[in-house]
This record gives C-alpha cells, structure tokens and sequence, in this order.
C-alpha cells in the first residue's frame, strides 16, 4: 500500500520492475522476477479513498506498528446507506470508547468494498480490542446495538479477515 494525495504523484514512482534492475541489474532482475512470477496466484489492483467520516483515530497511534488487521468487507451495492449508518454508528462508540481504526472504500477496483485496518503491536493488543458488536452494546444499549448489526448484516456479501505483519525490511516508504 502506498498513499498518495494526487494522481499525478504517482507519474513519479519506479515500477517494482525499474527498482529491481536499478538495485540488482537486468540478468539478476529477470531472474528475480521469473521466480516470482511462478509463485503468484493472482494480483488484484485497487484504489482506496481514506474516509475519515467513518474512521476513529482519537487514540494514539500504535508507537511501533507490528501488526495490521485487515477487514475487508464486500457490500451489496443497494444496501450502502444501512451500511454506511452503521459505520457511523461504530465510529461514535470507538471514539468514545478510544479506539483506533482507519476506514476506506474503493475508489477504483471492486464496487462496494470497505475496508477497515487496525495497527497493533502485538497479537495480544489486537485480541483485546472489542469488535463493533462489544463497542455498539456498550454506546447504545443491547437492543438498538442488535438493530445496527442486523442491518448492517443484509448488507453484507461477504467479509475476509487478515493479519499482516509489517515488514519495513521488504516495504518502500515514503512517496
């Protein structure tokens, strides 16, 4: 993932391709990218808009960042408003209950898709943050938290979970 504010940035960047051949040269290149392409199932390409709107970063940042939690959710296309009101809904209990959590949708790729990431720094923090079910319970009572979660459960397709750990040795920083 690399995050940029314009599209014109992005005229700017090496592809992985130029970076190998610059740090390696073009017989040991090759030969990198052919053993690569072997292992690869499949590449999914997407553009992803920050939505600050349903994003709770009131709590500080986790100092060092090991983990990434991942959720990534396919909505029905029909069903965005319902699902949009209980992203509203989750982000003014994780505000009030300090959490921390970045949300985004797909501005180029899959239509309907969310995704939310939580940083942690170690699987112990991550287990112990309360999901929205816990965090809806706790802000609006258990029977106005069912009826968000119902409705945001017709909305939805399908959703994945991954944990990532982040590799700064093998990530290119910065733009």
């Amino acid at each position: 993932m690399t995050p940029f504010n314009d599209w014109a940035e992005m005229d700017a960047w090496a592809t992985p391709v130029e970076m190998l051949v610059e740090t390696y040269g073009q017989d040991e290149a090759m030969k990198i990218l052919e053993a690569v392409t072997g292992a690869v199932a499949s590449i999914e390409n997407a553009v992803n808009r920050f939505q600050p709107e349903f994003s709770s970063t009131t709590a500080a940042a986790a100092a060092r960042p090991r983990y990434g939690q991942v959720v990534i959710t396919d909505i029905d296309p029909g069903q965005q408003d319902a699902y949009e009101l209980f992203l509203r809904n989750v982000k003014v209990a994780e505000d009030e209950a300090g959490g921390r959590r970045i949300r985004s949708s797909t501005a180029q790729g899959i239509a309907s898709r969310h995704i939310t990431l939580t940083l942690t720094e170690s699987h112990a923090q991550r287990a112990a943050l309360p999901g929205p079910p816990q965090l809806l319970r706790d802000e609006y009572g258990a029977e106005r938290a069912h009826a968000i979660l119902e409705g945001a459960q017709r909305a939805v397709r399908s959703r994945r979970f991954q944990v990532l750990e982040l590799r700064p040795e093998l990530s290119r920083t910065g733009n």
